[in-house]
C-alpha cells in the first residue's frame, strides 16, 4: 500500500518550523496552485500555532510511503 501526502512547510513569527500535510493530493498538482495556497494560509493568518502565527512560506514536497504489511492479528 502507497500513500502520498502534500507536506507545505512553513515558518512561525517566532521563527519555528512549521507544517500543513494533506492526504490524498490530486497528481502532480501545479506548483502555481500549492504556492497560491501558501500564500493564503499566510495572508489570511488561517492557522494558530504555539509559536505565533505563520509568517512565511519555506516549500513543499509530495511524500510518498510505501508500506508492506508482514502479518495482521485483525479480523
Amino acid at each position: 500500500m502507497s500513500t502520498r501526502v502534500l507536506k507545505m512547510n512553513f515558518r512561525t513569527e517566532e521563527g519555528r518550523a512549521v507544517s500543513i500535510n494533506l492526504q490524498n493530493p490530486v497528481e502532480n498538482p501545479p506548483a502555481a496552485d500549492v504556492n497560491a495556497a501558501m500564500d493564503a494560509v499566510v495572508n489570511y493568518d488561517l492557522f494558530d500555532t504555539s509559536s505565533g502565527a505563520i509568517t512565511e512560506k519555506v516549500g513543499a514536497v509530495i511524500v510518498t510511503t510505501d508500506v508492506e504489511e508482514i502479518i495482521s492479528f485483525e479480523e
